[in-house]
């Protein structure tokens, strides 16, 4: 089994908290499902922050909604997605093509280096402010490839 799966394997999936800002991270791995009763699907990536300093080793999520699963949510697992989507925007970002709709790869998108932008949570679905203690961090969009 090489190191590469290993690591994969390893990913430690919670809700950090980092500072706002500007980071480069790496593709760790991704899933998809049905989060919340009666809203879209969504696929969600997560990313291991490469940056040095408080955050780095973190890893957080970056949530985005898609047309349709295709099959059961699970890790790994396969999506189609709009062509105006937020997704199909960062990913023609990662791989400066356009990225297909109907089976989006994300495999060979592990292991590279991107510029991600990372926000606070600080208001639940409804509107009200989240206590410090319960806010998280998500990636908010990517920036580019770093070079």
């Amino acid at each position: 089994m090489s190191a590469e799966i290993i690591q994969l394997r390893s990913v430690v999936k919670t809700d950090a908290l980092i500072p706002e800002g500007e980071y480069e991270a790496a593709l760790v791995d991704y899933e998809t499902g049905i989060y919340f009763f009666g809203h879209s699907p969504k696929a969600v990536l997560w990313w291991r922050i490469i940056t040095m300093g408080a955050a780095f080793e973190t890893v957080i999520p970056g949530y985005y909604a898609v047309r349709r699963l295709t099959g059961k949510g699970r890790r790994r697992g396969r999506f189609q997605i709009g062509l105006k989507s937020r997704l199909a925007r960062d990913l023609a970002l990662m791989t400066n093509n356009r990225p297909p709709l109907d089976h989006v790869p994300l495999d060979h998108l592990q292991g590279h280096l991107f510029r991600i932008a990372v926000r606070t949570i600080v208001r639940d679905s409804g509107q009200k402010t989240i206590p410090k203690g319960a806010q998280y961090s998500i990636v908010d969009q990517v920036l580019g490839v770093v070079e």
